[in-house]
């Protein structure tokens, strides 16, 4: 079982999250969405920033589903080779809410499945 623990968010300047809103609407395309996300680890001083959609019934957490990350592309390929996502508590948590997390604010209790991670 994974716990939350409360931390304080990111800071992010009211303007640069009201310009990250806008573009966000703003995108028609998937590439287009694509660029406004990957913005946001140097707008807002974060390291990465990762988009995925989980899927629903049967696509439910499809590796070809729209995932839009700003982690290396061979980082990538191995989460989906090792099928990480079924035991990365940061899809645990996502799949329990749609809001947005900071990844520092998951405290892991079962260490157990973060070694197969």
């Amino acid at each position: 079982m994974t716990r939350f623990k409360q931390t304080a968010p990111t800071f992010i300047l009211p303007r640069v999250l009201q310009d990250l809103v806008w573009a966000i609407t703003q995108a028609q395309t998937l590439e287009q969405l694509s660029a406004v996300l990957l913005s946001i680890p140097e707008k807002c001083n974060m390291l990465h920033v990762v988009y995925y959609f989980s899927g629903l019934g049967d696509k439910l957490l499809n590796p070809s589903n729209f995932t839009c990350t700003s982690y290396p592309v061979e980082w990538q390929k191995r989460y989906y080779m090792q099928d990480y996502m079924h035991v990365d508590p940061v899809m645990q948590r996502s799949l329990q809410s749609s809001l947005p997390f900071e990844w520092q604010q998951l405290e892991i209790e079962k260490i157990r499945r973060v070694i197969k991670f």
